[in-house]
């Protein structure tokens, strides 16, 4: 596989690429051959990503399961989001869709957050959802955009969530136990409320102001933003220093001197980004630091001589606020390092390791070509450009698969499973 270009991905063409590796609606009525038999296929979702089969002559029942093309997992319940950009909720065979009626009927949702309170999604048209974890009280956040201005990407910390908009402001709202909103103040609550839903727009360090941001990705306690011009802004705590009640930005000095920075991620207590040379560095505490040391890093360090990224350029990280970090290399091969996740390293389903190790790729995933990875503490998945679709590995329940280690069959085609 030739280098993956290194030149930057904006929040834009990241939409883009979202919109156009969308599948067109299944129709209403379609028939299907199952072992033999002819049955017939009636779709009670706009989408028909997920109906039941009867099979009169087996008396078997089948079922469909959504075809996702992301998937959030959270300890209390498991969300996916498919093709067409239907939300359901569940485990095994037991789907419910939370888009057939109320404020998500007719929306296509894109992006899809989680932590252990609160789901947040972004739909095609750039608007923002948020509804608790069980889907009640499913409501429209308010923000105050400007006349065109949308939003394009969605990260959250444990306690709190930040959109950032197509004009590079971000917006914050949840829980402001770490100062996450960089305005000065520390809230005494340890975890977000169902009504924690009033966005706060956030502020740029002295000397920033008019600074504009393309990315943002939130670590456990904090927000770390990547400008335009490829530096690195945070907000809240990253175990780099004291807690900071108003942003600051990295020092662009020792490691980062003259670097531009393409990508940034956040897990846990640490932040890491990529400069325009594939060169990795890492601050902050814990095992996402990849330098195999899970004590506090205060300056920005190299990563690229450690594990299996060892003098590799990388073109792109992943990350979630709870997960292992996922690095994509300029050669297309897929490494991760960090907290307890879903690794796909052929390892146990769920481990840890403070240096990179090599996804498997000689698998469901050889010849690949991965767009996104969506990372997780118990699943992870990966949307891949020659079938449009979704490969899983960590745990099954939600999909009703065996527990795996390594990257297996794809989620973004319709499965018949015997309930």
């Amino acid at each position: 596989m030739p280098p993956l270009p290194r030149r930057r991905t904006t929040a834009r063409e990241t939409c883009f690429v979202r919109r156009t590796v969308r599948f067109i609606a299944y129709a209403a009525t379609a028939s299907l051959a199952l072992a033999g038999l002819q049955v017939a296929v009636t779709a009670h979702q706009t989408d028909s990503a997920y109906s039941s089969i009867s099979n009169a002559q087996t008396n078997a029942t089948i079922s469909l399961v959504p075809a996702y093309r992301m998937t959030c997992t959270t300890p209390k319940i498991d969300y996916g989001v498919t093709e067409e950009g239907i939300v359901y909720y569940g485990s095994g065979t037991s789907y419910t869709s939370i888009s057939a009626s109320g404020p998500l009927l007719g929306k296509k949702i894109e992006r899809l957050v989680c932590n252990d309170t609160l789901m947040v999604g972004l739909d095609d048209l750039g608007d923002v959802y948020v509804w608790e974890i069980v889907p009640v009280s499913i409501t429209k956040l308010p923000l105050p955009l400007d006349a065109g201005e949308q939003t394009v990407e969605l990260t959250s910390t444990n306690v709190s969530f930040s959109v950032l908009t197509s004009t590079g402001r971000v917006f914050s709202f949840g829980q402001n136990n770490w100062s996450q909103f960089g305005n000065g103040t520390v809230d005494s609550n340890s975890s977000t409320r169902p009504t924690d839903r009033t966005p706060h727009e956030l502020t740029f360090p002295t000397g920033l102001t008019g600074t504009k941001l393309q990315a943002i990705a939130g670590g456990k306690n904090g927000v770390v933003g990547l400008t335009t011009d490829g530096k690195a802004i945070q907000w809240g705590l990253t175990d780099s220093g004291p807690l900071n009640r108003f942003p600051w930005a990295v020092k662009a000095t020792g490691a980062l001197l003259n670097k531009t920075l393409v990508s940034v991620a956040s897990s846990e207590q640490a932040s890491l980004a990529v400069d325009s040379n594939g060169v990795l560095y890492s601050w902050g505490s814990g095992a996402a630091l990849g330098v195999n040391n899970s004590g506090t890093v205060r300056e920005p360090t190299a990563v690229n001589s450690y594990g299996t990224i060892a003098n590799r350029p990388v073109a792109k990280l992943f990350s979630e606020w709870a997960g292992p970090i996922y690095a994509l290399l300029q050669d297309g091969t897929l490494h991760t390092w960090g907290p307890i996740g879903a690794m796909g390293t052929n390892g146990t389903v769920r481990q840890t390791s403070a240096i990179p190790m090599a996804t498997i790729m000689n698998g469901a995933l050889k010849g690949k070509t991965i767009l996104r990875v969506f990372p997780g503490s118990f699943t992870t998945s990966a949307l891949v450009a020659e079938d449009e679709a979704l490969y899983w590995w960590g745990f099954g329940w939600f999909i009703n698969e065996a527990n795996i280690g390594t990257p297996t069959t794809s989620l973004g085609k319709q499965q018949i499973l015997p309930r």
